[in-house]
């Protein structure tokens, strides 16, 4: 079952407002309610080849696409990962490496107790982290509703990013850290 979460004020996570969501059973149900025809294995092959299409179609352009119906603009968001210092230690915007540090929390029971995380350093990448996100969504209630996107494709996302074949990824840089990329180009 599919959890849509809204966010608290504070940024975390809150209780999810409305549980459930759709799935290919039922818009299956809705297609033979219309009195579609075709036998539920040819509605999911038709659905898998459609979506396999798009996301195709998405990494191919390696640009943003607009969904139809209002339902948003899928974007390629990449934000430059920093270590900086402060009162309480370093401290690093770039994402955690689970594996290595379960592996380290394992070899090493002191930095268990202390929590400490390995990070992804991104050094072939430029040390960008990447995301892929649902913008510009304008239907009713849209705070409800969460588009997420299949392991398969940010798999595929990834690998296009790390092989450079074809047009290369650049996506838009958040908003947030492109004013600390140009003072810093501007002092160079």
């Amino acid at each position: 079952m599919d959890i849509i979460e809204q966010r608290n004020y504070n940024g975390g996570k809150a209780r999810p407002r409305v549980m459930g969501g759709y799935n290919t059973e039922d818009y299956y149900k809705y297609y033979r309610g219309k009195k579609g025809a075709l036998k539920k294995s040819a509605f999911r092959r038709i659905l898998r080849a459609a979506n396999k299409a798009l996301v195709e179609e998405v990494l191919a352009n390696a640009d943003s696409y607009t969904l139809p119906y209002g339902i948003g603009t899928i974007d390629f968001r990449k934000s430059k990962n920093k270590a900086f210092m402060t009162k309480d230690g370093v401290k690093s915007t770039s994402p955690v490496d689970w594996k290595k540090t379960m592996e380290l929390w394992v070899e090493d029971s002191q930095a268990h107790r202390n929590k400490i995380k390995v990070r992804y350093s991104n050094m072939h990448t430029g040390r960008y982290s990447f995301s892929v996100r649902c913008f510009k969504k304008r239907y009713k209630n849209h705070e409800y509703f969460k588009l997420s996107f299949k392991r398969s494709f940010k798999r595929a996302l990834a690998e296009r990013i790390m092989s450079y074949q074809g047009r290369s990824i650049d996506a838009s840089i958040n908003e947030r850290n492109l004013a600390a990329l140009l003072e810093a180009k501007l002092k160079n």
